[in-house]
């Protein structure tokens, strides 16, 4: 178990240099006096997309089932394409 919850970590080299270069560049533009919770806020939002919550593989209890887009009919097409009743 320990070890299957390991594998699920996103360690995606991409998504921790876009978290660390947009949490570096908040707290660089930031004045020195409100920069009280950036670095709290950032770190919970790096966990929250780097741990197991955020993975492509939900619990069977949370899935929903996904539905196709209904295509509705253009109006425009459907007076073009009429046939006159005689």
């Amino acid at each position: 178990m320990p070890g299957s919850l390991l594998e699920r970590w996103i360690l995606d080299p991409r998504l921790i240099v876009i978290l660390a270069a947009a949490a570096t560049l908040h707290f660089v533009l930031t004045a020195p006096g409100e920069r009280k919770g950036i670095v709290v806020g950032w770190s919970i939002a790096a966990f929250a997309f780097v741990s197991p919550i955020c993975t492509n593989r939900p619990v069977a209890a949370l899935r929903v089932p996904i539905r196709r887009p209904v295509r509705l009919p253009d109006p425009a097409c459907q007076a073009r394409d009429a046939v006159p009743l005689d």
